[in-house]
């Protein structure tokens, strides 16, 4: 927990400095929320600082809070955080493939993308397919052979 902390520190500095705000302009735009040793504690990681106050500082920062905590994931794991563009086409026929077939179908769904063959899973796609069959995000990617297309950088990893 104090490594999350830490990170999830140093990717608020980060978006506050990249704001070109000190800590006594964020403090500043909280009205009082926040006092600007609050907000240098959460930064250095000394202070526990609940999802609700991390989204709250996202807010004042203008950032989106998801994409700050992906920016944490990335920091923690970059090796799990990866994207897979996967061809549904030529999945195999194992428990590897019947797995991701389930879990592009639900996504499909909700994008509401009933057409394509390929589909784009992100980082935490991948992990949950990976428990699915207790395997771990590499292992997955091998095992799913011809079938994945491309493997990349996390989408917050392209943005910053």
């Amino acid at each position: 927990m104090q490594e999350l902390s830490k990170v999830a520190g140093a990717v608020i500095r980060d978006a506050r400095r990249s704001a070109g705000l000190s800590l006594a302009e964020l403090a500043s735009r909280s009205k009082s929320r926040f006092k600007p040793s609050s907000l240098g504690g959460y930064e250095r990681g000394e202070r526990a600082l609940t999802l609700a106050r991390f989204c709250m500082i996202a807010d004042l920062l203008n950032t989106p809070a998801d994409q700050m905590l992906g920016d944490v994931l990335d920091r923690l794991r970059p090796s799990a955080r990866r994207e897979m563009m996967v061809d549904l086409r030529s999945l195999p026929a194992s428990e590897e493939g019947r797995a991701v077939a389930r879990h592009a179908h639900e996504l499909k769904t909700r994008r509401g993308d009933f057409l394509s063959q390929v589909v784009t899973f992100r980082a935490s796609d991948l992990e949950v397919i990976a428990r699915t069959v207790g395997s771990d995000p590499d292992d997955l990617v091998v095992s799913l052979g011809e079938a994945v297309q491309r493997v990349g950088e996390s989408a917050t990893n392209r943005i910053s």
